[in-house]
Formats: C-alpha cells, structure tokens, sequence
C-alpha cells in the first residue's frame, strides 16, 4: 500500500531518506536513496552522521543530505519520504525555539530550494522498496569514517547525562564519597542562614576558617586557636578544642564524607567553633 501511494504521487523526483545507529547511539548512518522520474534513474547516497549519534539525529542528517541534493539538482517538484515520525512533526510544527542542530540545518537549507518540496511520512519496515533502500544505505554509512562529522549538542548532553557522575576533585572525592548530593531532606529543616553556612563550610572556601581568611588576606595568620592551621578538614577531624564534643557525637574517627553522612552531627560539632551553624529550637 505504501508503494502504491508513493507511485500515485506526481513530483518529479522521489527520495528516500532513513538513518540508523547501534544501540548504544554509536555510529550514526544516513541514506539516501533517490528516483529521477525524469530520465528514469536511480542514486544511492549514504554518509556517515556521526560517532556518537541518536537515531533521530542520524534521520536529520539523511533528510538534509537529501535537500542538498535537492538544492544542487534543482527538479521542480520533489517528496522526500522518511519513516521518523518525529521528525516529520517537528517539521510541521515549525517552531522557531526548536534548537536541535540537524532540524536547524535543514530549515536553513530549505530557504535556498527552488523546488516544492513534499515532507512525506511512510512506516518503516514494512516491505516499501524505497524505504528499505534507505535503510541499507543507513547501515552502509555507519559504517563510514565518522570523524568529521560534527556532534551534536543535543547528543553530548543526553551522553553526558547518561554518563555516571564521578567526583574528580580530590577533596571533593573525600567528602562527597560517590555521593551526588548530601542529605538535603535533613539540611532542608535548617533556617537558611545555618544552611548557607555549612554549604560554604563543606567546600571549604569559607571567610569564617581561618586558612581561608589568611588565603584572600583578610587575616594576618591561618591558625586555629589550637595553633594548627584552620582548614575544615582540622576543625572537623582534629581540633583538640572539640575532641570532647567529637567523642561524645561520634564513634567513630570522623572524616570528611561525614560532611555529607551526617549532617546534623558535624553542624552540632562544627557549631561550637562557628555559632552561625547553632538552631534555636524555641525560635522556631
């Protein structure tokens, strides 16, 4: 049926376009697969559409391939028939805000045609000779050199996203511990200043310690009143001023990760040096 209602369409040129990539959205493949009802021929085209591409992506590249063939043959009339049904509403959507790098291409592409063009929805996989075409054509450009063609910002931030977060900076690594994020559900019953003053506290970059203080030279020494230099790594783990404090609160040696572990017991120990971080239950 598919077949029959592509013959029954009057344009002068028919063509093709489908992409693919594995299931990792690696190598991406475009093709393109045109009838000249002209002189009666055929040309198969097919280009790479990226190393790390998604399939809607790689249908982006085809249908562009396709205008450009379009722009330099110059027929008056053409359809261009693509299984991406998300493809072809954006399209008909047409909205001005829609960034996506191969749709933008297309539309810019597009002002330069002097052929009326037909955007053409067919299914996929379903036995239609151009479609199938195409589709092989998609799987012989994925398997062509993908290192020039660019790669998206839509598929670097979904690749990015996808990625598993990892902590690179060494003592971040030290207090986050693989964690994403602290126990926000506990810090978030804090009043906002308490909060705000941990958070600063937790990275160490901090006007309240005493090594930072000496660091943006708003002080003229980085000690604790101990004689050790005041990072929070020593008013945390070492300060022998709240060793009493640390045992009581603590079983165990405190480190870092305890920063985002357990919240509530560093803000009470860490509030007999900094008494921004002390609540007042009767206030609240």
């Amino acid at each position: 049926m598919a077949d029959e209602a592509v013959e029954m369409i009057e344009s002068e040129v028919i063509i093709f376009t489908d992409g693919s990539t594995d299931g990792n959205q690696n190598r991406g493949g475009a093709g393109v697969y045109i009838r000249d009802r002209r002189n009666g021929s055929t040309e198969s085209l097919c280009y790479a559409a990226g190393e790390i591409c998604s399939s809607y992506g790689a249908e982006g590249v085809a249908l562009f391939r396709a205008i450009e063939w379009l722009c330099e043959k110059k027929p008056i009339s053409a359809t261009i028939c693509t299984d991406s049904m998300s493809l072809h509403k954006a399209l008909s959507n047409d909205d001005w805000k829609d960034a996506q790098d191969w749709l933008r291409r297309i539309k810019e592409a597009s002002y330069e045609l002097e052929t009326d063009v037909t955007i053409l929805w067919v299914p996929s996989h379903c036995g239609c000779e151009g479609n199938e075409a195409a589709d092989r054509l998609a799987d012989e450009g994925a398997r062509l050199d993908q290192s020039e063609i660019p790669i998206t910002m839509a598929i670097a931030q979904a690749r990015i996203k996808k990625r598993r977060w990892e902590v690179t900076h060494e003592r971040a690594a030290e207090t986050y511990q693989g964690r994403k994020k602290p126990k926000f559900d506990v810090e978030s019953s804090w009043p906002r200043h308490v909060r705000s003053l941990y958070a600063r506290l937790r990275t160490g970059h901090c006007k309240e310690l005493g090594q930072y203080k000496y660091m943006i030279e708003t002080a003229d020494h980085p000690f604790c009143e101990c004689g050790e230099e005041e990072t929070i790594e020593h008013v945390l783990c070492k300060c022998l001023i709240l060793e009493v404090t640390r045992r009581s609160l603590f079983e165990e040696p405190v480190s870092l990760s305890h920063l985002t572990s357990e919240p509530e017991k560093c803000r009470k120990l860490l509030s007999r040096r900094f008494k921004g971080l002390t609540i007042d239950l009767h206030s609240q």
